[in-house]
């Protein structure tokens, strides 16, 4: 983590917005443009937010107490904050505080940072103010207090003076009396003062950050050929390999260095693994890459910990890289009743195993192979979701029943869907090296990039598939041609379905780490746990898609208010 900035002045703390209003609402649409709370560090944790010329309040995330930024993004109207406008913050159990952004006009996209007292700055150390809080009028009335009495009493014609014996003392030096004029400047001097008083505050924080500087023991984990930091995107049950960089950074030799990971449970050390260890002595400067494949099905954040002694005294670290793998399949409908039921595919061996309606046998198929991906979509029309996979080594794509045919390449991810609108499924791909998006027969474009997510579906409710990407990094949802919004959080996985039964496709996001599901709009509810597969689907047959969960280390799934039950086996991946 960075080390704590140093202030200029106190930052607002903050752990749970609980809402947010305007003073003044200017936009003449609904979605004008939005105001968003998020962490200071990194910008990508959102509290909450609100559109302006909107009375919902959208809640999205807690955090343990941090500094608050202010976020302002234009949607559909160009921005228009005028001198003196500002937010009501309601936080941390009902705490009050007004917000002061700048006046802004036009297209932006801005951050400023948020101080105690409700100003803006434009820097993370609070140090170049953007809007100060205003001061009102009310509080010069406020200042004749007795204290300042005698202040104000020689401005006032002396006939009130004689009255109170002191202040003929006072009269002969009229000289003087500028020196009353002058208080207000020690007025101004405390404010100087404060801006002071933050710096001890913050520099014994500094000092920890210099503690450390002798690490003996350095590691960094990547997943795959994404760079560190970075997020690496993977089809489902692909093979990933992680690299474990290891480095002395000592002036002496280590002992042995032991390489560990916590497989992505930091909750249940029963499944930690030893990567491999490194003989000592080891040299300083000496660097050694240790490196483990594993087939991941469902977002992963491994934490690795590299631990030996120097001088006899245990040293360690410790780096983590994420997963994301992704699948995308056009409708959940294997048997034409109306409703979804739990269904996996064996992705080692190609054996799907469709769970049917109480009472019926359930059916199990081998249709594909280790190594192609799944690809289901009703590509006859006739309303039920076929079968079918994508072979990225050959670029087939195969359909049971219906079709055969060459569209794509490895590293492509299948991205079926009905992109006109014709009730038929259409084979598609989305190259992430290029962000091209190519429809077999219908189009060709450009959109997105290779850290994002392709989620194809009916955003606008007209029958047609829209082509959409998701960002993990910032949480952008951009739909093309529809919307472009940020909802969610670092570490939130993309579960966009029609939860409201209207016939349009929800935003929503899954956050593994605490089990919420948050649906802009429309719900917001906790189930799941880290390492569970989101499957949201019509389980009911009511036409909206119900909130549910795949749990690969024992085959479960939940269906929330509705069902649970065990469906699945090793090497399953759910494909709902």
């Amino acid at each position: 983590m960075t080390p704590t900035p140093d202030y200029c002045t106190e930052p607002l703390l903050l752990g749970d917005l609980e809402g947010m209003w305007l003073a003044q609402t200017r936009s003449s649409a609904a979605d004008g443009w939005y105001y968003q709370v998020v962490k200071a560090d990194p910008l990508s944790d959102v509290y909450g937010e609100i559109y302006d010329n909107a009375a919902s309040f959208a809640d999205q995330s807690a955090y343990p107490s941090y500094p608050a930024a202010l976020r302002i993004t234009k949607m559909s109207e160009d921005v228009d904050i005028q001198s003196g406008d500002y937010l009501e913050l309601r936080y941390d159990s009902f705490h009050t505080i007004y917000v002061y952004p700048p006046p802004l006009s036009g297209n932006v996209d801005v951050y400023y940072y948020i101080g105690m007292d409700g100003a803006t700055y434009n820097d993370l150390e609070l140090c170049n103010p953007a809007k100060l809080v205003p001061t009102s009028t009310p509080t010069p009335t406020a200042t004749p207090t007795p204290s300042v009495t005698p202040t104000t009493t020689p401005s006032v014609p002396p006939t009130p003076t004689p009255s109170v014996t002191p202040t003929p003392s006072l009269t002969p030096p009229p000289s003087v009396t500028p020196s009353p004029t002058m208080m207000p400047t020690p007025l101004v001097t405390p404010s100087p003062t404060p801006a002071v008083t933050p710096l001890p505050t913050a520099l014994p924080t500094a000092l920890p950050s210099i503690t450390p500087t002798p690490v003996p023991l350095s590691l960094v984990k990547t997943a795959g050929d994404a760079p560190d930091g970075d997020i690496y995107i993977s089809r489902i049950g692909s093979a990933v390999t992680f690299y474990y960089r290891v480095t002395n950074t000592w002036y002496d030799n280590l002992d042995t260095i032991v390489v560990s990971d916590d497989n992505g449970t930091p909750h249940d050390p029963s499944d930690d693994f030893i990567v491999g260890s490194i003989s000592g002595p080891v040299a300083p400067g000496a660097e050694y890459t240790l490196q483990t494949t594993r087939s991941i099905v469902v977002q992963h954040l491994n934490t690795a910990w590299a631990r030996s002694t120097a001088a006899g005294l245990e040293v360690s670290a410790s780096d983590d890289a994420m997963v994301e793998a992704w699948m995308v399949v056009e409708g959940n409908d294997y048997n034409g009743d109306g409703r979804a039921y739990p269904v996996t595919w064996e992705f080692t061996t190609g054996r799907w195993s469709l769970k049917r309606a109480d009472g019926m046998l359930p059916e199990k198929v081998y249709f594909g192979t280790g190594g192609d991906v799944v690809a289901s979509g009703d590509y006859d029309g006739d309303g039920t979701t076929d079968l079918a996979i994508f072979r990225p080594s050959s670029g087939l794509w195969a359909a049971r029943y219906v079709t055969r045919l060459y569209f794509g390449i490895d590293n492509d991810i299948p991205v079926p869907g009905d992109y006109n609108g014709d009730g038929l499924a259409e084979p598609g791909i989305y190259r992430r090296s290029t962000g091209l998006w190519a429809i077999l027969g219908i189009s060709r474009t450009y959109y997105g990039g290779e850290q994002d997510l392709p989620v194809p579906g009916d955003y606008a409710g007209s029958g047609t598939t829209s082509i959409g990407i998701f960002r993990p990094s910032s949480s952008l949802w951009a739909i093309r041609g529809i919307a472009r919004r940020y909802f969610g959080a670092f570490g939130a996985y993309p579960v966009p379905a029609d939860y409201d039964g209207d016939g349009t496709r929800d935003i929503g996001v899954y956050r593994p780490s605490s089990g919420l599901w948050a649906v802009n709009g429309v719900t917001r509810a906790y189930f799941g746990t880290i390492n569970d597969v989101p499957q949201p689907a019509d389980y009911e047959g009511s036409g909206s898609a119900g909130i549910a969960i795949y749990r690969p280390a024992s085959c479960l799934w939940t269906i929330r208010g509705f069902t649970r039950q065990y469906w699945g086996g090793l090497n399953n991946i759910p494909v709902n």
